[in-house]
């Protein structure tokens, strides 16, 4: 949960000199809002952003001005980050302005963040080369950009392309080979970019059509906001639309499509993601089109024992934390020969009630754990917040991930306060 809390002052806001304002929104889909520099965000209500996530500490972070940009500072180790690590959260910030954007006149507060978005850009670009030949001075460097982009244009214009023009890439097809999850990397944040029409797709490698067998199509999508927004064609014929959903707006999920052998043709085939509200954003992460083998009678017991176990792990959580994550390590397993095999209809009503019961505990035990954690810390008690952060590791054990990452340097921050 991510919101910015209606107040005039944060909790560090007393501290720090006011340097001015900000434009911060916690989600595309929300409407930017200002905030005055420096601002909070922390897993607390009491700061300006809540964030409502078991990485956040009470203040994690303090958003402050430093030559003419915004950058991000660690509450704990005092070290100064750009803005582009909250975007992991959602959380943009624009600034800083002089006077509170919302009452600025719209030509003058485009025209500063103009200016906000260049100084960031030129700050954050990592090629060193670029960045020696382009003057420190704003006032020099934006001309210099902007006769290129003049020159740019020219050349465009020569080659008979409209610099208005936005070209169109929804029809262009994107090579697919079936039986592979494909990274695409598709998305449109407004009606204004190149698939904001859809996508087009070309799947290779089916071959003859065993038309006994079962298809199916996998797309991992995000932005699914609007009901019906993306309509699914196989060589022309609707065989899907997706629906609304809360967990499909600033998250990937999956989405299956069932595909009748009928439609497949041998060889290539079409596959076309019409995008029917052309305003709204949305991404597709992967497409992965397969013809589903049928389950052996070893995946079947294996299933079937799968769901057992995490059944029973999942009434043992109160006794250790690390049963609610072998339970979801269990559902995840059983998901997995669901998802890619025929034949397991017998279990697929036990495993759908399993994974609700034992998604709602991992959640529940996680929000738990995190809120021992803020009090064991505003009490001042290290070693038992020290105990309670191990327990959260077992949650996220995977060290590659942010969650693992964010509590991992807790830890060591914790350690380092009781030697």
């Amino acid at each position: 949960m991510l919101k910015i809390v209606e107040s005039e002052q944060g909790t560090q806001q007393k501290a720090l000199p006011f340097q001015g304002w900000a434009l911060v929104r916690v989600s595309q889909k929300e409407s930017w809002k200002s905030l005055k520099v420096p601002f909070t965000i922390g897993s607390h209500a009491d700061n300006d952003i809540f964030v409502n996530a078991p990485t956040m500490r009470a203040l994690s972070k303090i958003i402050v001005a430093s030559n003419g940009q915004l950058v991000s500072v660690d509450s704990s180790s005092h070290e100064t980050t750009s803005l582009q690590d909250l975007m992991v959260f959602g959380i943009e910030a624009l600034g800083p302005f002089d006077q509170d954007p919302q009452n600025m006149k719209p030509w003058k507060r485009s025209l500063k963040l103009m200016s906000n978005k260049e100084s960031n850009w030129y700050y954050s670009l990592q090629m060193p080369l670029l960045k020696k030949l382009l003057p420190r001075q704003q006032s020099l460097r934006l001309m210099t950009l902007t006769s290129l982009v003049t020159l740019m244009i020219g050349v465009l214009s020569t080659g008979g392309l409209s610099s208005n023009e936005i070209e169109d890439l929804s029809l262009t097809p994107i090579s697919a080979t079936a039986g592979n999850i494909v990274n695409v990397q598709v998305s449109s944040a407004s009606q204004k970019d190149p698939y904001a029409k859809g996508a087009t797709f070309v799947v290779q490698g089916i071959g003859n059509v065993d038309h006994s067998a079962q298809y199916i199509l996998t797309l991992n999508l995000n932005g699914l906001d609007v009901a019906n927004e993306i309509s699914i064609l196989l060589n022309e014929k609707v065989i899907g639309e997706t629906t609304a959903s809360l967990q499909c707006i600033d998250s990937f999920c999956s989405r299956e499509f069932p595909i009748d052998a009928a439609w497949i043709k041998d060889g290539d085939n079409t596959i076309q993601l019409k995008h029917n509200a052309e305003a709204s954003a949305y991404s597709v992460r992967s497409l992965f089109f397969r013809k589903m083998e049928s389950a052996s009678e070893e995946e079947k017991e294996l299933a079937v024992q799968l769901i057992a176990s995490a059944e029973r792990y999942f009434e043992e959580r109160h006794l250790l934390v690390k049963n609610i994550r072998n339970a979801r390590d269990a559902i995840e397993e059983v998901e997995r020969i669901i998802s890619t095999r025929t034949g397991l209809d017998a279990s697929k009503s036990k495993f759908v009630v399993a994974k609700k019961k034992v998604m709602d505990a991992f959640i529940e035990t996680s929000k738990d754990l995190q809120f021992k954690l803020q009090k064991e810390l505003k009490l001042g008690h290290s070693k038992q917040a020290i105990q309670i952060v191990e327990d959260m590791l077992k949650l996220y054990p995977d060290p590659t991930t942010k969650q693992n990452m964010s509590l991992t340097s807790q830890l060591k921050n914790l350690q380092e306060t009781i030697k």
